[in-house]
Protein backbone atom coordinates (compact mmCIF):
# COMPACT_ATOMS: atom_id res chain seq x y z
CA UNK A 1 0.00 0.00 0.00
CA UNK A 2 2.74 2.47 0.94
CA UNK A 3 4.58 1.90 -2.32
CA UNK A 4 1.38 2.66 -4.28
CA UNK A 5 0.89 5.89 -2.36
CA UNK A 6 4.50 6.92 -2.88
CA UNK A 7 4.09 6.26 -6.59
CA UNK A 8 1.07 8.54 -6.68
CA UNK A 9 2.86 11.29 -4.75
CA UNK A 10 5.90 11.02 -7.03
CA UNK A 11 3.64 11.47 -10.07
CA UNK A 12 2.31 14.71 -8.59
CA UNK A 13 5.73 16.03 -7.75
CA UNK A 14 7.10 15.25 -11.21
CA UNK A 15 4.46 17.66 -12.53
CA UNK A 16 5.79 20.29 -10.12
CA UNK A 17 2.83 20.14 -7.73
CA UNK A 18 2.56 19.71 -3.96
CA UNK A 19 0.53 16.77 -2.80
CA UNK A 20 -0.55 14.21 -0.26
CA UNK A 21 -1.64 10.58 -0.30
CA UNK A 22 -3.78 9.12 2.50
CA UNK A 23 -4.37 5.37 2.55
CA UNK A 24 -6.47 3.14 4.78
CA UNK A 25 -7.16 -0.57 4.98
CA UNK A 26 -9.84 -1.83 7.37
CA UNK A 27 -10.84 -5.42 8.10
CA UNK A 28 -14.01 -6.10 10.08
CA UNK A 29 -16.25 -8.82 11.51
CA UNK A 30 -19.76 -8.06 12.76
CA UNK A 31 -22.37 -10.33 14.36
CA UNK A 32 -25.95 -9.02 14.35
CA UNK A 33 -28.70 -9.72 16.88
CA UNK A 34 -32.41 -9.57 16.04
CA UNK A 35 -35.43 -10.86 17.97
CA UNK A 36 -33.35 -12.52 20.65
CA UNK A 37 -31.10 -14.55 18.37
CA UNK A 38 -27.99 -14.32 16.22
CA UNK A 39 -29.34 -13.16 12.87
CA UNK A 40 -26.30 -12.73 10.70
CA UNK A 41 -22.57 -12.30 10.28
CA UNK A 42 -20.79 -9.78 8.09
CA UNK A 43 -17.13 -9.37 7.37
CA UNK A 44 -14.73 -8.06 4.83
CA UNK A 45 -12.10 -5.55 3.94
CA UNK A 46 -12.29 -1.91 2.84
CA UNK A 47 -9.28 -0.35 1.16
CA UNK A 48 -8.85 3.09 -0.31
CA UNK A 49 -6.45 5.90 -1.16
CA UNK A 50 -7.22 9.62 -1.22
CA UNK A 51 -5.06 12.05 -3.20
CA UNK A 52 -4.85 15.80 -2.65
CA UNK A 53 -3.04 18.01 -5.16
CA UNK A 54 -2.19 21.68 -4.52
CA UNK A 55 -1.60 24.18 -7.32
CA UNK A 56 -1.00 27.87 -6.51
CA UNK A 57 -3.17 27.88 -3.39
CA UNK A 58 -5.88 25.68 -4.90
CA UNK A 59 -6.48 22.05 -3.97
CA UNK A 60 -8.12 19.15 -5.75
CA UNK A 61 -9.13 15.83 -4.22
CA UNK A 62 -9.84 12.40 -5.66
CA UNK A 63 -9.95 8.89 -4.23
CA UNK A 64 -9.95 5.29 -5.41
CA UNK A 65 -10.62 1.87 -3.92
CA UNK A 66 -8.44 0.22 -6.57
CA UNK A 67 -4.68 0.67 -6.06
CA UNK A 68 -4.19 -0.16 -9.76
CA UNK A 69 -5.99 3.08 -10.60
CA UNK A 70 -3.67 5.35 -8.63
CA UNK A 71 -2.41 7.18 -11.74
CA UNK A 72 -5.97 7.96 -12.83
CA UNK A 73 -6.75 9.18 -9.31
CA UNK A 74 -3.74 11.52 -9.45
CA UNK A 75 -4.82 12.92 -12.81
CA UNK A 76 -8.31 13.60 -11.48
CA UNK A 77 -6.93 15.43 -8.42
CA UNK A 78 -4.75 17.60 -10.69
CA UNK A 79 -7.72 18.36 -12.94
CA UNK A 80 -9.88 19.40 -9.99
CA UNK A 81 -7.13 21.53 -8.43
CA UNK A 82 -6.89 23.63 -11.59
CA UNK A 83 -10.54 24.71 -11.26
CA UNK A 84 -10.81 24.88 -7.45
CA UNK A 85 -11.04 27.93 -5.21
CA UNK A 86 -7.83 29.52 -3.94
CA UNK A 87 -7.90 29.38 -0.14
CA UNK A 88 -5.69 26.33 0.46
CA UNK A 89 -3.13 26.89 3.25
CA UNK A 90 -0.69 24.08 2.50
CA UNK A 91 0.21 20.67 3.84
CA UNK A 92 1.76 20.12 7.27
CA UNK A 93 5.52 19.85 7.62
CA UNK A 94 7.41 16.77 8.71
CA UNK A 95 7.64 16.22 12.47
CA UNK A 96 9.92 14.16 14.69
CA UNK A 97 7.66 14.41 17.73
CA UNK A 98 5.22 11.55 17.27
CA UNK A 99 3.94 10.21 20.60
CA UNK A 100 3.79 6.69 21.93
CA UNK A 101 0.15 5.84 22.59
CA UNK A 102 -0.77 2.77 24.61
CA UNK A 103 -3.85 0.64 24.23
CA UNK A 104 -4.87 1.29 20.62
CA UNK A 105 -3.77 -2.02 19.07
CA UNK A 106 -4.79 -5.54 20.06
CA UNK A 107 -3.07 -8.36 18.11
CA UNK A 108 -5.79 -10.74 19.31
CA UNK A 109 -8.24 -8.96 17.00
CA UNK A 110 -6.11 -9.49 13.88
CA UNK A 111 -6.88 -13.21 13.78
CA UNK A 112 -10.32 -12.98 15.33
CA UNK A 113 -12.44 -16.10 14.83
CA UNK A 114 -16.07 -15.26 13.96
CA UNK A 115 -17.17 -18.10 16.27
CA UNK A 116 -15.78 -16.08 19.18
CA UNK A 117 -17.88 -13.16 18.01
CA UNK A 118 -20.96 -15.35 18.18
CA UNK A 119 -20.02 -16.24 21.76
CA UNK A 120 -19.72 -12.59 22.73
CA UNK A 121 -23.04 -11.73 21.06
CA UNK A 122 -24.70 -14.64 22.87
CA UNK A 123 -23.41 -13.21 26.16
CA UNK A 124 -25.30 -10.00 25.43
CA UNK A 125 -28.53 -11.94 24.93
CA UNK A 126 -28.11 -14.30 27.87
CA UNK A 127 -27.10 -11.58 30.34
CA UNK A 128 -30.18 -9.54 29.49
CA UNK A 129 -32.54 -12.53 29.77
CA UNK A 130 -31.05 -13.59 33.09
CA UNK A 131 -32.16 -10.30 34.66
CA UNK A 132 -35.80 -10.96 33.81
CA UNK A 133 -37.20 -13.75 31.66
CA UNK A 134 -39.79 -11.37 30.21
CA UNK A 135 -37.11 -9.26 28.53
CA UNK A 136 -37.19 -9.20 24.73
CA UNK A 137 -33.77 -8.64 23.16
CA UNK A 138 -34.84 -6.64 20.13
CA UNK A 139 -31.47 -5.96 18.56
CA UNK A 140 -27.76 -5.59 19.01
CA UNK A 141 -24.35 -6.15 17.53
CA UNK A 142 -20.86 -7.32 18.38
CA UNK A 143 -18.07 -6.20 16.07
CA UNK A 144 -14.30 -6.06 15.81
CA UNK A 145 -12.10 -4.29 13.30
CA UNK A 146 -8.44 -3.66 12.57
CA UNK A 147 -7.14 -0.74 10.56
CA UNK A 148 -3.89 0.43 9.02
CA UNK A 149 -3.45 3.99 7.83
CA UNK A 150 -0.65 5.76 5.99
CA UNK A 151 0.06 9.38 5.11
CA UNK A 152 2.80 10.73 2.84
CA UNK A 153 3.13 14.28 1.53
CA UNK A 154 5.49 16.47 -0.46
CA UNK A 155 6.78 18.16 2.73
CA UNK A 156 8.38 14.92 3.89
CA UNK A 157 5.63 13.51 6.09
CA UNK A 158 5.65 9.70 5.99
CA UNK A 159 3.80 7.99 8.84
CA UNK A 160 1.83 4.82 9.42
CA UNK A 161 -0.26 3.36 12.22
CA UNK A 162 -2.05 0.12 13.11
CA UNK A 163 -5.10 0.18 15.36
CA UNK A 164 -8.01 -1.98 16.43
CA UNK A 165 -11.50 -1.47 17.82
CA UNK A 166 -14.27 -3.55 19.32
CA UNK A 167 -17.87 -2.63 20.00
CA UNK A 168 -20.92 -4.19 21.60
CA UNK A 169 -24.49 -2.95 21.83
CA UNK A 170 -27.86 -4.34 22.81
CA UNK A 171 -31.41 -3.03 22.80
CA UNK A 172 -34.17 -4.60 24.88
CA UNK A 173 -37.87 -4.16 25.57
CA UNK A 174 -40.15 -5.01 28.45
CA UNK A 175 -43.76 -4.22 27.70
CA UNK A 176 -43.87 -0.72 26.21
CA UNK A 177 -40.50 0.28 27.66
CA UNK A 178 -37.29 0.13 25.62
CA UNK A 179 -33.71 0.44 26.84
CA UNK A 180 -30.27 0.03 25.36
CA UNK A 181 -26.62 -0.02 26.29
CA UNK A 182 -23.37 0.01 24.36
CA UNK A 183 -19.61 0.07 24.77
CA UNK A 184 -16.73 0.73 22.40
CA UNK A 185 -13.05 0.06 23.12
CA UNK A 186 -9.74 -0.55 21.40
CA UNK A 187 -8.88 -3.82 23.16
CA UNK A 188 -10.95 -7.00 23.33
CA UNK A 189 -10.28 -7.44 27.04
CA UNK A 190 -11.94 -4.10 27.81
CA UNK A 191 -15.38 -5.14 26.51
CA UNK A 192 -17.77 -6.61 29.08
CA UNK A 193 -20.74 -8.07 27.21
CA UNK A 194 -22.34 -9.49 30.33
CA UNK A 195 -22.37 -6.06 31.98
CA UNK A 196 -23.78 -4.40 28.85
CA UNK A 197 -26.64 -6.90 28.57
CA UNK A 198 -27.37 -6.78 32.29
CA UNK A 199 -27.39 -2.95 32.46
CA UNK A 200 -29.78 -2.65 29.52
CA UNK A 201 -32.19 -5.16 31.04
CA UNK A 202 -32.05 -3.63 34.52
CA UNK A 203 -32.82 -0.23 33.01
CA UNK A 204 -35.88 -1.63 31.25
CA UNK A 205 -37.10 -3.27 34.46
CA UNK A 206 -36.58 -0.11 36.54
CA UNK A 207 -38.40 1.98 33.92
CA UNK A 208 -41.70 0.12 34.26
CA UNK A 209 -44.90 1.95 35.20
CA UNK A 210 -43.70 5.51 34.55
CA UNK A 211 -45.51 8.45 36.11
CA UNK A 212 -46.15 12.02 35.00
CA UNK A 213 -44.47 14.94 36.73
CA UNK A 214 -45.30 18.63 36.75
CA UNK A 215 -43.62 21.06 34.39
CA UNK A 216 -41.08 23.29 36.11
CA UNK A 217 -37.50 24.41 36.65
CA UNK A 218 -35.61 21.60 38.34
CA UNK A 219 -32.14 20.24 39.05
CA UNK A 220 -31.24 17.52 36.54
CA UNK A 221 -28.58 14.82 36.65
CA UNK A 222 -27.34 13.85 33.21
CA UNK A 223 -25.50 10.53 33.06
CA UNK A 224 -22.52 9.98 30.70
CA UNK A 225 -24.57 8.75 27.73
CA UNK A 226 -26.87 11.77 27.96
CA UNK A 227 -23.90 14.16 28.25
CA UNK A 228 -22.37 12.62 25.12
CA UNK A 229 -25.63 12.81 23.17
CA UNK A 230 -26.04 16.51 23.94
CA UNK A 231 -22.47 17.83 23.73
CA UNK A 232 -21.59 15.92 20.56
CA UNK A 233 -23.98 18.14 18.61
CA UNK A 234 -23.43 21.41 20.47
CA UNK A 235 -20.47 22.23 22.70
CA UNK A 236 -17.92 20.23 20.73
CA UNK A 237 -18.85 22.19 17.60
CA UNK A 238 -18.56 25.45 19.57
CA UNK A 239 -14.94 24.60 20.42
CA UNK A 240 -13.81 23.83 16.87
CA UNK A 241 -11.74 26.57 15.21
CA UNK A 242 -13.81 26.23 12.04
CA UNK A 243 -16.99 27.21 13.91
CA UNK A 244 -15.23 30.17 15.53
CA UNK A 245 -13.81 31.42 12.22
CA UNK A 246 -17.20 31.13 10.54
CA UNK A 247 -18.90 33.04 13.39
CA UNK A 248 -20.93 29.98 14.43
CA UNK A 249 -19.63 29.66 18.01
CA UNK A 250 -20.96 31.48 21.09
CA UNK A 251 -17.39 31.27 22.45
CA UNK A 252 -15.73 33.40 19.75
CA UNK A 253 -13.65 36.22 21.26
CA UNK A 254 -14.06 34.63 24.70
CA UNK A 255 -10.59 33.11 25.27
CA UNK A 256 -9.43 33.98 28.78
CA UNK A 257 -12.98 34.55 30.02
CA UNK A 258 -15.04 32.39 32.37
CA UNK A 259 -17.60 30.78 30.08
CA UNK A 260 -18.61 27.74 32.15
CA UNK A 261 -18.92 26.70 35.77
CA UNK A 262 -15.60 26.84 37.68
CA UNK A 263 -16.21 23.16 38.44
CA UNK A 264 -15.70 22.27 34.76
CA UNK A 265 -12.37 21.50 33.10
CA UNK A 266 -12.34 20.08 29.57
CA UNK A 267 -9.49 18.70 27.47
CA UNK A 268 -9.17 16.96 24.13
CA UNK A 269 -6.54 14.24 24.37
CA UNK A 270 -5.52 12.33 21.24
CA UNK A 271 -2.92 10.47 23.30
CA UNK A 272 -5.31 9.05 25.92
CA UNK A 273 -4.41 5.46 26.77
CA UNK A 274 -7.11 3.13 25.40
CA UNK A 275 -9.07 6.12 24.09
CA UNK A 276 -11.56 5.40 21.32
CA UNK A 277 -10.27 8.43 19.40
CA UNK A 278 -6.57 8.04 20.23
CA UNK A 279 -3.79 7.76 17.69
CA UNK A 280 -0.21 8.69 16.95
CA UNK A 281 -1.12 11.26 14.30
CA UNK A 282 -4.21 12.97 12.95
CA UNK A 283 -5.75 12.84 9.47
CA UNK A 284 -2.96 14.98 7.99
CA UNK A 285 0.02 13.35 9.70
CA UNK A 286 0.32 15.95 12.48
CA UNK A 287 1.25 14.47 15.90
CA UNK A 288 -1.67 14.21 18.31
CA UNK A 289 -1.58 16.04 21.62
CA UNK A 290 -3.45 16.93 24.78
CA UNK A 291 -5.18 20.30 24.40
CA UNK A 292 -6.71 22.18 27.32
CA UNK A 293 -9.97 23.78 26.18
CA UNK A 294 -11.56 24.88 29.45
CA UNK A 295 -9.80 25.12 32.80
CA UNK A 296 -11.96 25.66 35.88
CA UNK A 297 -14.55 27.33 33.69
CA UNK A 298 -12.12 29.59 31.82
CA UNK A 299 -11.89 29.19 28.04
CA UNK A 300 -8.28 28.43 27.05
CA UNK A 301 -8.52 27.75 23.31
CA UNK A 302 -9.96 25.75 20.43
CA UNK A 303 -9.24 22.66 18.33
CA UNK A 304 -7.36 23.14 15.04
CA UNK A 305 -6.37 21.26 11.93
CA UNK A 306 -3.69 22.63 9.59
CA UNK A 307 -6.04 24.81 7.53
CA UNK A 308 -7.77 26.52 10.46
CA UNK A 309 -4.47 26.88 12.39
CA UNK A 310 -2.69 28.66 9.55
CA UNK A 311 -5.72 30.86 9.05
CA UNK A 312 -5.31 32.05 12.67
CA UNK A 313 -1.51 32.02 12.64
CA UNK A 314 -1.20 29.27 15.26
CA UNK A 315 -0.08 25.64 15.38
CA UNK A 316 -2.41 22.73 14.61
CA UNK A 317 -3.57 20.85 17.70
CA UNK A 318 -3.54 17.58 15.71
CA UNK A 319 -7.31 17.46 15.28
CA UNK A 320 -7.76 16.77 11.57
CA UNK A 321 -10.26 13.95 11.06
CA UNK A 322 -10.97 12.08 7.84
CA UNK A 323 -11.31 8.82 5.96
CA UNK A 324 -9.76 7.99 2.60
CA UNK A 325 -12.81 9.26 0.71
CA UNK A 326 -13.06 12.64 2.47
CA UNK A 327 -10.80 15.66 2.89
CA UNK A 328 -9.59 16.62 6.38
CA UNK A 329 -11.83 18.62 8.72
CA UNK A 330 -11.25 19.65 12.31
CA UNK A 331 -12.87 17.40 14.92
CA UNK A 332 -12.42 15.94 18.42
CA UNK A 333 -10.37 12.90 19.43
CA UNK A 334 -11.24 12.12 23.06
CA UNK A 335 -13.24 15.06 24.44
CA UNK A 336 -12.76 14.71 28.20
CA UNK A 337 -14.75 16.33 30.99
CA UNK A 338 -12.58 15.95 34.07
CA UNK A 339 -14.37 13.86 36.73
CA UNK A 340 -15.15 14.95 40.26
CA UNK A 341 -15.10 12.89 43.42
CA UNK A 342 -18.82 12.49 44.07
CA UNK A 343 -20.43 9.07 43.79
CA UNK A 344 -23.70 8.53 41.97
CA UNK A 345 -25.45 8.38 45.35
CA UNK A 346 -23.86 11.70 46.34
CA UNK A 347 -25.34 13.40 43.27
CA UNK A 348 -28.80 12.01 43.99
CA UNK A 349 -28.62 12.95 47.68
CA UNK A 350 -28.09 16.60 46.72
CA UNK A 351 -31.43 16.76 44.86
CA UNK A 352 -34.71 17.44 46.66
CA UNK A 353 -37.01 17.65 43.64
CA UNK A 354 -35.46 16.82 40.26
CA UNK A 355 -34.82 14.12 37.70
CA UNK A 356 -32.06 11.75 36.60
CA UNK A 357 -31.60 11.24 32.84
CA UNK A 358 -29.80 8.19 31.46
CA UNK A 359 -30.01 9.27 27.81
CA UNK A 360 -31.65 11.75 25.44
CA UNK A 361 -33.51 11.32 22.16
CA UNK A 362 -33.29 13.82 19.33
CA UNK A 363 -29.95 15.43 20.22
CA UNK A 364 -29.24 15.92 16.50
CA UNK A 365 -31.99 18.58 16.48
CA UNK A 366 -30.09 20.82 18.91
CA UNK A 367 -28.63 24.00 17.42
CA UNK A 368 -24.97 23.61 16.52
CA UNK A 369 -24.68 27.41 16.56
CA UNK A 370 -26.48 28.56 19.71
CA UNK A 371 -26.59 25.29 21.64
CA UNK A 372 -30.34 25.58 22.17
CA UNK A 373 -32.08 22.23 22.67
CA UNK A 374 -35.41 20.65 23.45
CA UNK A 375 -34.96 16.91 23.86
CA UNK A 376 -36.92 13.87 24.98
CA UNK A 377 -35.69 12.14 28.11
CA UNK A 378 -35.13 8.41 27.62
CA UNK A 379 -35.25 6.22 30.74
CA UNK A 380 -35.50 9.08 33.21
CA UNK A 381 -36.31 8.90 36.93
CA UNK A 382 -37.75 11.25 39.50
CA UNK A 383 -35.63 12.26 42.49
CA UNK A 384 -37.46 13.21 45.69
CA UNK A 385 -35.83 14.21 48.98
CA UNK A 386 -32.47 12.82 47.93
CA UNK A 387 -33.78 9.46 46.69
CA UNK A 388 -34.44 8.14 43.19
CA UNK A 389 -38.09 7.06 43.00
CA UNK A 390 -40.43 6.54 40.04
CA UNK A 391 -39.58 6.33 36.35
CA UNK A 392 -41.01 9.30 34.46
CA UNK A 393 -43.15 9.42 31.33
CA UNK A 394 -42.66 11.56 28.18
CA UNK A 395 -40.57 14.36 29.68
CA UNK A 396 -38.63 16.99 27.73
CA UNK A 397 -35.70 19.07 28.93
CA UNK A 398 -34.86 22.32 27.17
CA UNK A 399 -32.51 25.25 27.32
CA UNK A 400 -29.11 26.11 25.92
CA UNK A 401 -25.83 24.32 26.54
CA UNK A 402 -24.15 27.70 27.08
CA UNK A 403 -26.41 28.29 30.11
CA UNK A 404 -26.46 24.63 31.15
CA UNK A 405 -22.67 24.44 31.48
CA UNK A 406 -22.67 27.53 33.70
CA UNK A 407 -25.11 25.91 36.13
CA UNK A 408 -23.10 22.87 37.27
CA UNK A 409 -23.34 22.18 40.99
CA UNK A 410 -21.68 18.76 41.35
CA UNK A 411 -19.62 16.39 39.17
CA UNK A 412 -19.49 12.63 39.60
CA UNK A 413 -16.59 10.19 39.41
CA UNK A 414 -18.33 7.62 37.16
CA UNK A 415 -16.47 8.39 33.92
CA UNK A 416 -17.40 6.49 30.75
CA UNK A 417 -16.74 7.08 27.06
CA UNK A 418 -19.54 7.25 24.49
CA UNK A 419 -18.34 8.23 21.04
CA UNK A 420 -15.76 10.98 21.34
CA UNK A 421 -17.02 12.16 24.74
CA UNK A 422 -15.45 10.95 27.99
CA UNK A 423 -17.66 12.19 30.82
CA UNK A 424 -18.91 11.56 34.34
CA UNK A 425 -22.46 12.18 35.50
CA UNK A 426 -23.13 15.86 36.21
CA UNK A 427 -25.73 17.66 38.34
CA UNK A 428 -27.12 20.80 36.69
CA UNK A 429 -29.32 23.39 38.40
CA UNK A 430 -32.31 25.29 36.99
CA UNK A 431 -33.18 23.17 33.95
CA UNK A 432 -36.55 23.52 32.22
CA UNK A 433 -38.44 20.22 32.53
CA UNK A 434 -41.67 19.91 30.55
CA UNK A 435 -44.26 17.14 30.74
Amino acid sequence: MLDVMERGLAALMREGYEGEAFGMRTRFTSIRIEDGRISGLDGGEVLGIGIRCAISGKVGFSYTTDPQRIEGCVKEAIKLAKVAGSDFRGFPDRSSDYPSVDGIFDPDILEFDPDRGVEYATMLIDAAKEVDGRIDVTGGEFSVSSASSWIVNSNGVEVCENSTSVGASVSVALGEVAAWQEQEARLLAMIDCERIGREAALLAVRSQNPVKIETGIRPVILMPAAISSLLSYTTINHLLAESVQEMRSPYRDKVGEEVMSPLLSITDDGRLNNGVGSGIFDGEGVPTQRTVLVEEGVLKGFLYDTYTARKDGVESTGNATRTFDTTPAVGPTNFIIEPGTASGEDLITEVQDGILVTDLIGAHTASRTSGEFSLLVHNGFRIESGEMTDPIRQVMISGSTVDLLRNVSLIGSDTRQYGAVVSPSILFEDVQVTQ
